[in-house]
């Protein structure tokens, strides 16, 4: 696993980050919540490898992180009330569960998103033309991680890039919202209220 800094190498990171995921390796970043571990998203390889990594039950969903609302609306299909809450919540620590595109179907019908306060993440998500997936780096029902060297050894094995960003700014993660069916799935870091 390479470790590169974000604030002494930001455009390698972002070159070889990128680099990384267009070969469907798996890279780990920092974002506003927790360090997350990213393969494409639109890529069925990339994601069996996250779920290998992680030692995650295949029926648990895989989250993403998109690096605009423009991009989010490329591979999503939210409807009016959806568009609301997005608008008023991203960027930010709030994860959104809506509707699919079929670039993202491998993922099931209904899969969690967001719009990360980061901007080497959104950055990264435009450059790859595709969301990336934002599930925490860590080993399934282990803690998340908020700095880079809390990152557990085994999952090393599996990282090509890591981007070490010091450690995140909210410290917990994001908070996740079913609009449609007007359910909390996880209270997270972030305060949410329904409009």
């Amino acid at each position: 696993m390479k470790v590169l800094s974000l604030r002494d190498e930001y455009d390698k990171c972002l070159e070889e980050a990128a680099k990384a995921l267009l070969n469907n390796e798996l890279i780990v970043y920092p974002t506003d919540t927790v360090y997350g571990l990213g393969a494409l998203a639109t890529s069925k390889e990339a994601v069996e490898k996250v779920f290998i990594a992680k030692r995650r039950n295949r029926e648990k969903a895989i989250s993403v992180m998109v690096g605009s609302l423009s991009q989010l609306l490329e591979f999503f299909s939210p409807n009016e009330e959806e568009i609301r809450y997005i608008y008023h919540y991203l960027p930010g620590p709030f994860t959104f569960i809506m509707k699919a595109k079929k670039s993202l179907s491998h993922l099931g019908d209904e899969v969690a998103v967001r719009v990360v306060d980061h901007f080497f993440c959104r950055k990264l998500c435009i450059k790859v033309n595709a969301p990336i997936t934002a599930t925490s780096a860590n080993i399934s029902n282990k803690e998340a991680i908020i700095r880079l060297d809390q990152l557990d050894d085994e999952l090393k094995e599996h990282v090509a890039i890591a981007i070490d960003g010091g450690e995140t700014k909210y410290k917990e993660p994001s908070t996740v919202v079913n609009i449609r069916k007007k359910q909390i799935i996880r209270d997270g870091i972030g305060k949410f209220e329904w409009l």
